[in-house]
């Protein structure tokens, strides 16, 4: 077997416009996942906001999050079911950073 140095060129050539498509999906997947998480960080403060001095509303502010994040979701073209989850685990994430950070910064009395 001998290896061609044209050959070798010309597979990658061929495969080049594939990776353009392959790259053109990706990017439009990561603007879209930007915005969806750009939206649902305005909506935890919005709804922090308008739930502020209310006990143990957790999970009503969590709900209320992810309502309006599908309805954002949906609105982009995009299926709720491909982000639910990543949604959900990214908003336990930043809920938990956001409560270890506060209770070293403002500690309870």
């Amino acid at each position: 077997m001998s290896l061609s140095l044209s050959a070798i060129a010309l597979a990658i050539a061929n495969v080049v416009p594939e990776l353009n498509k392959v790259e053109t999906v990706v990017a439009g997947v990561v603007s879209v996942t930007q915005k969806v998480l750009s939206y649902a960080s305005s909506m935890m403060d919005t709804v922090e906001n308008a739930y502020e001095g209310i006990a143990n509303s957790g999970a009503g502010k969590k709900a209320a999050v992810l309502a309006a994040v599908q309805v954002f979701v949906v609105a982009l073209g995009a299926q709720w079911g491909d982000f639910e989850a990543v949604i959900t685990q990214w908003i336990d994430t930043v809920k938990t950073a956001f409560n270890d950070l506060k209770s070293v910064v403002a500690p309870a009395a």
